[in-house]
């Protein structure tokens, strides 16, 4: 898969809600996930990220979530949102024959 423009951006969330409210149509967003994973019969210990994935959201969770993520005492503590973009390119739906560029959103 081709990539161009990429940008990764360490934002508060002001920063965040401005880079995603500047999003264009057709523009997906995704954010990461880790979970810490839970060892079997040793409770004292875990697999830190030992799971990861990501889900898709709407252009109005991802603005939700960027101030859900990051709290104002953590912003407050230097703490920041990483956001990465990048244009990818994408077939029109209902055909295969029609490619175009779709601007991706990663938070986390």
């Amino acid at each position: 898969m081709d990539r161009k423009n990429e940008k990764t951006y360490k934002a508060t969330r002001e920063e965040a809600r401005k880079i995603i409210k500047a999003a264009k149509v057709g523009a997906t967003f995704n954010v990461s996930i880790r979970v810490d994973l839970a060892i079997e019969n040793d409770p004292e210990h875990i697999f830190r990220d030992g799971g990861c994935s990501s889900v898709s959201v709407s252009k109005k969770e991802a603005l939700r979530l960027a101030d859900a993520l990051l709290s104002e005492t953590m912003e407050q503590k230097g703490a920041r949102l990483p956001i990465r973009s990048y244009d990818r390119e994408s077939y029109q739906r209902g055909t295969s024959l029609e490619k175009r560029w779709v601007t991706s959103y990663w938070i986390g």
